[in-house]
């Protein structure tokens, strides 16, 4: 039905017609370029785990060495 429904909105539109798995992807997207943690993102999309999510999507999630670096330098211990 849903498939249906998604096709007819985009002859309406006169658009390609977009598989309904990709808007998952892409709200997935979304989320994690929004700088949502990767727990969230993975309870949002009903994944059984985070590793389900990050196996599916880790290359999208910033891995910044030198940010890191940079908060813990940034950080005021007092020393």
């Amino acid at each position: 039905m849903m498939s249906r429904i998604n096709g007819r909105i985009a002859k309406n539109a006169d658009i390609r017609r977009i598989p309904l798995h990709s808007f998952r992807h892409s709200c997935a997207s979304l989320l994690i370029n929004t700088g949502q943690p990767v727990t969230t993102v993975s309870k949002y999309l009903g994944h059984a785990s985070t590793k389900e999510t990050l196996d599916t999507y880790a290359h999208m999630f910033p891995n910044n060495l030198t940010d890191a670096k940079n908060t813990i330098d940034n950080l005021n211990l007092g020393i």
